[in-house]
């Protein structure tokens, strides 16, 4: 014990620090009392953010319909072009496409099941906003949905552009086309987007039987494709080449295939750079999730949906795969790919195919693409809804028409996507689809990232879930993550461009955050409040 003597006065240092402690500590729980008491009496003021005590939105879609949406998103262009493009993408895969398809497939599947995982236990309009937001961070939750929804509305533009193209091929076939001229390509175009854009306007019931009928006729055109594929050999389709083109063109195209596939063997490092590449194929998996806050039961119909349509897409891209390679020389579609670099299967099949049967799996082809404009449409439509039922966005965005659609919010969305098709029509291809999967790529990661957070942080929302994969769900969201997060830094390297364009509509997606937070707090909306609770029905 440490005495002082001061005058006639000992004092004790201990006792006097010990008295100063109690006082100090005395005065801070009186300060945090006071400050806890000033907010109580400050956020009494403050409302939470949400639009409403329910969303209005009506519950019209079934597992089926999720199936088919999905279905609709993932399985179009893709798959005719990239089947035989990959030879000169990828030089050595040679007829083992059908593999790197597989391949590909697992990285969609685990994201699909991330994905499922949530829907079944946070079954709300806006989709991966909602469950990054909740399960993982309020901004970078609007970040990735701030990036995917410019990324996929301005691709709606250049889909729709696409889909004129082969409506025009296919009336070529029946000898009444018009031509290509910018004039007549962008009025096909607008009235195919704007079609679109009715047809979601129109309702749920419009959606699905468009969706539907879409559904049908393009995986006609794949199995009547694949069963072509599958009958005749690779001796037919050269024997009926030659007859087109002459032995000394096929001679030449032939060993312009060989040239290129010469100097790289087959290996796992060219299978897995292959499969990198194909998973553009998978692009838009979780589109139907957007509108989880419409489907029936959505906490078991969404994870069958969803999951079922990626097993079915991925089976389907093999088989279609081995059907072409069974029935073309991988030395041949390298080689003529070499010469046309924009060519399709549909091209290739055109040798062996009478008309009538290259018209309907042209038209089939056509509809595959145009399939795509609907439910993705419907998908940007509910981010913006979710945004605003938020108040991350302007209110207007949550009114819905006597249909029960978020008719502003669809609006906002075709006019963006308007815009970005004359651009495609008149300046050219801007990379958009570079960029829309950059987007959902980064969104991928961090829905797989969530789940890790959610595990740790929110167990609870696991505990809702309906589909759980239980002492899974880790290991799912690791190599969910892993996957995702190289086929990211694949595309980087590959895109640089767009990845500067990423970066830069990131920045401004981050820049309206804050702002919005600000303004928010401004007019006593607890934001803090609103991203800790789920969003109601």
């Amino acid at each position: 014990m440490s005495r002082v003597t001061q005058g006639d006065i000992l004092i004790d240092e201990e006792q006097v620090r010990a008295e100063a402690d109690k006082i100090t500590k005395s005065l801070y729980f009186q300060y945090i009392q006071a400050e806890t008491k000033r907010l109580r009496e400050r956020m009494q003021d403050y409302d939470v953010g949400f639009a409403g005590a329910k969303t209005g939105l009506k519950r019209q879609f079934g597992a089926f319909d999720v199936f088919v949406m999905t279905c609709c998103t993932l399985i179009g262009l893709a798959i005719a072009v990239r089947s035989i493009s990959i030879q000169n993408l990828v030089p050595g895969i040679q007829s083992f496409v059908p593999l790197a398809f597989l391949v590909a497939g697992i990285p969609a599947i685990l994201v699909a099941l991330c994905y499922a995982i949530f829907a079944s236990s946070i079954p709300r309009s806006g989709g991966d906003y909602v469950f990054i937001s909740r399960g993982f961070h309020p901004f970078l939750g609007f970040w990735a949905s701030w990036t995917k929804w410019f990324g996929v509305t301005i691709a709606l533009g250049f889909i729709a552009y696409t889909t004129a193209f082969l409506f025009s091929d296919s009336l070529s076939l029946l000898g009444v086309s018009r031509g290509y001229s910018p004039a007549w390509n962008t009025i096909l175009t607008l009235v195919v987007l704007t079609i679109c854009f009715l047809v979601n306007l129109t309702g749920a019931k419009a959606l699905k039987w468009a969706t539907r009928l879409s559904f049908v006729v393009f995986i006609a055109g794949g199995i009547l494709t694949t069963i072509i594929g599958l009958i005749y050999g690779q001796t037919f389709f050269l024997q009926s080449v030659e007859a087109k083109l002459g032995d000394q063109l096929v001679s030449s195209i032939l060993e312009a295939g060989r040239t290129i596939g010469s100097g790289n063997q087959f290996s796992l490092a060219v299978l897995l750079q292959a499969a990198a590449i194909l998973f553009f194929a998978y692009w838009g998996l979780e589109t139907a999730i957007a509108g989880s806050g419409e489907v029936r039961n959505p906490e078991r119909a969404i994870p069958k949906g969803i999951v079922a349509a990626v097993i079915f897409t991925t089976v389907y891209y093999f088989l279609y795969s081995f059907s072409v390679y069974h029935l073309v020389p991988w030395e041949f579609a390298a080689g003529y790919v070499s010469t046309r670099p924009d060519s399709s299967v549909l091209d290739l099949y055109a040798f062996v195919l009478p008309p009538y049967a290259l018209l309907f799996v042209s038209f089939a082809l056509a509809i595959s693409v145009l399939s795509d404009i609907f439910p993705l449409m419907m998908s940007v439509s509910r981010i913006v809804f979710a945004w605003s039922f938020d108040s991350m966005a302007p209110r207007t965005f949550t009114k819905l028409n006597t249909r029960g659609v978020p008719s502003h919010a669809l609006v906002l969305s075709y006019l963006v996507a308007f815009l970005a098709a004359i651009e495609c029509n008149y300046t050219g291809y801007f990379k958009v689809l570079d960029l829309a999967t950059l987007s959902m790529l980064w969104t991928y990661i961090l829905v797989s990232l969530s789940i890790l957070s959610v595990w740790f942080e929110k167990p609870l929302i696991l505990k809702k879930a309906m589909f759980n994969l239980r002492w899974l769900n880790i290991p799912v969201a690791i190599l969910a993550f892993a996957t995702c997060l190289v086929l990211f830094g694949e595309f980087v390297l590959g895109s640089r461009d767009s990845f500067l364009l990423f970066v830069v509509w990131s920045a401004v997606g981050a820049s309206v955050y804050y702002w919005i937070q600000r303004k928010r707090l401004s007019e006593k909306i607890d934001m803090q409040a609103t991203f800790a609770l789920i969003p109601p029905e």
